[in-house]
């Protein structure tokens, strides 16, 4: 069980760096024209990054086992 948490936490620090990584080539991108639309919004402009619950999906995980 505990390399199965190590590994979720190990996703969820992935998925932070690339929220990083996004926010950083966003705020170095030259503004964008005014008749293109984005389909993903800017880093900045998300409120919030996902999280995962560890708690919450090891409760579940077990109660499945």
């Amino acid at each position: 069980m505990t390399s199965l948490l190590a590994l979720l936490r190990r996703f969820e620090a992935e998925a932070l760096r690339e929220e990083a990584r996004v926010l950083a080539l966003d705020l170095r991108r030259p503004e964008v024209e005014t008749n293109v639309v984005a389909i993903i919004p800017p880093a900045a402009e998300r409120l919030h990054p996902p999280l995962i619950d560890l708690e919450a999906l090891e409760a579940e995980i077990f109660q499945a086992a």
